[in-house]
């Protein structure tokens, strides 16, 4: 089995896409993959053309986090994805070799258990990052509190417009009324003239406060030491 990892938070135009393209159909065109197994929904909105024409007849297993597919430049941009934008996969489905399996986040689930475990919960700090999966989950929250908890007060705490210094300073400030809620945090930063994806704020965020903390996806979570 062969990983490559797309780093969507590092393309930023068709240049660093086509890139990407480039050296993955190169990387590969000795070797044929038997199966293409995709994590994301925006790893299909950027390459279901590609693969589609350049591995015809290769079964796709997409694993979603959403039941719903936006335009190409909406995942490329990182743009929210409005109701009327979104697309089924009905006519994705239509080929026998493509198949989806949704994996969501329970995200009013969650929230419902933190207001049961937490009947003072006044507020909500959401921490998230500018990924896609990201942007939209930032939308669907602020929907979700509007019209289900409307009694809770939403802060969004965001990678690239929050400093893990200031993560440290909010969560230490945190009281019982404010719960958090952690999906994602992937930054950008710049070492040795290259551009690099770094995520190391968990040990911050299960440092600085003495709250629990609760997600909506396990990945790094225990090895990154908050359990």
């Amino acid at each position: 089995a062969y990983t490559e990892h797309m780093n969507t938070l590092l393309m930023e135009n068709e240049e660093d896409l086509d890139e990407f393209r480039r050296l993955l159909f190169q990387k590969y065109q000795e070797a044929k993959p038997q199966i293409i197994i995709l994590l994301g929904n925006s790893a299909w909105g950027l390459l279901k053309k590609d693969l589609k024409e350049s591995w015809q007849g290769v079964p796709i297993l997409l694993c979603a986090e959403e039941n719903f597919m936006g335009s190409r430049e909406a995942y490329l941009c990182k743009e929210i994805i409005s109701n009327e934008d979104k697309r089924a996969f009905q006519e994705d489905l239509k080929d026998p070799l493509f198949t989806v399996l949704h994996v969501p986040v329970f995200l009013q689930e969650t929230i419902s258990l933190m207001t049961d475990m937490n009947p003072g919960l006044s507020k909500l700090q959401f921490i998230s990052d500018q990924r896609h999966t990201s942007v939209q989950l930032r939308k669907e929250v602020a929907d979700l509190m509007a019209h289900r908890f409307p009694n809770l007060e939403l802060e969004l705490v965001t990678a690239g417009e929050t400093s893990n210094e200031e993560v440290a300073a909010l969560l230490e400030s945190d009281k019982s009324n404010v719960g958090v809620l952690f999906y994602s945090w992937y930054l950008k930063s710049l070492q040795y003239q290259n551009v690099i994806l770094t995520t190391n704020v968990y040990r911050i965020i299960s440092n600085y406060t003495s709250q629990p903390i609760y997600t909506l996806t396990d990945a790094g979570v225990e090895d990154a030491g908050l359990l």
